[in-house]
């Protein structure tokens, strides 16, 4: 378990961590800051309000924090981040929450923010609970959402999010506090996870430049210009532009090349996929995350096949090129 550690204590009772812990989980057991031999990290000395969150299936931690002024979520790779390595692959400040926070979450490039309070005078139902999605490479706010579920529980304050894997995809997993006074109760939900549409057509993207010529008309008209994409190493994109067709070989999307085992035309490409630009192609859940997450596209560069019906139905016929 990841948790806070090394509380700032504001004179009340209440406190908010430092620093970060690693915590091997053993039911029943209580484990304080000042045991001896407890994993702490320190990855912004100074830094107050610190809590952090795994995105498991990607292997990154999120670290939430207060620089003095706004909190802000730092992304890490979780490998550097266990080796003291505390470069952050992006840092983005909050944004959108304009209560309580009471929980934050990540799943690929996408931080969840979960604000609001209990029901009091001035907050009936269905309350003022928010989930907030923010861009944890951008830092802009993509959607805000009122959560009605269960408006009849007691009290009903907004406590915990967090992000799982079940049968049916990932799933988004809140929880509201159902006391005012202690021993507290909770009640935890989910909404129903995101059908796989299995498979994207991605149209690859584009830069608006001038063409090849010298002249006052055309110095001034712009087209655009395609924009190839490559998997470099596994899960890992860049932009490429100009490149040479060989460079190409060996892609795992591409039809086999009779000549690509040659040592005259190696397979520089083997087991990665090359797409090149000006051109769409038809990709898994899987590597249209893996684009996105490498900063190499959007999610407006794909549009979901919902059909198998062929050109003119949810493939080629439509979305990106085709509309």
């Amino acid at each position: 378990m990841w948790v806070e550690t090394d509380a700032n204590m504001d004179g009340t009772g209440f406190g908010t961590g430092r620093k970060v812990a690693r915590v091997q989980w053993a039911n029943g057991t209580v484990v304080d800051s000042q045991d001896v031999g407890l994993d702490v990290y320190d990855p912004i000395p100074g830094a107050t309000r610190v809590f952090p969150c795994l995105d498991v299936d990607r292997e990154r931690l999120m670290l939430s924090w207060f620089d003095g002024t706004v909190r802000r979520y730092n992304i890490y790779d979780l490998d550097d981040f266990k080796s003291r390595n505390f470069t952050p692959i992006s840092s983005v400040a909050q944004s959108g929450v304009t209560g309580t926070l009471q929980g934050a979450a990540l799943h690929g490039r996408y931080i969840y923010l979960y604000e609001g309070t209990g029901y009091d005078v001035g907050n009936d139902p269905p309350g003022n609970t928010n989930i907030i999605v923010l861009d944890s490479v951008l830092g802009t706010v993509l959607e805000t959402t009122l959560n009605e579920t269960a408006t009849d529980l007691p009290y009903r304050e907004p406590e915990g999010i967090t992000v799982i894997d079940s049968p049916g995809g990932a799933q988004l997993v809140f929880g509201f506090a159902t006391e005012i006074a202690f021993p507290r109760g909770m009640a935890l939900f989910s909404f129903p996870p995101l059908a796989d549409v299995g498979e994207w057509l991605f149209t690859t993207p584009t830069v608006a430049e001038a063409p090849f010529a010298w002249n006052p008309l055309m110095e001034r008209f712009r087209i655009d210009r395609a924009i190839s994409i490559v998997e470099v190493s596994p899960g890992q994109y860049e932009q490429v532009r100009y490149d040479a067709y060989t460079n190409e070989i060996g892609a795992v999307n591409y039809p086999q090349n009779p000549n690509q085992d040659t040592t005259f035309w190696p397979a520089v490409r083997a087991g990665l996929h090359y797409f090149r630009g000006g051109y769409e192609w038809i990709v898994s859940s899987t590597t249209k995350q893996n684009i996105i997450d490498s900063d190499v596209a959007a999610e407006s560069n794909f549009s979901p096949i919902v059909s198998e019906a062929g050109f003119g139905q949810g493939g080629f016929g439509e979305g990106g090129f085709g509309a």
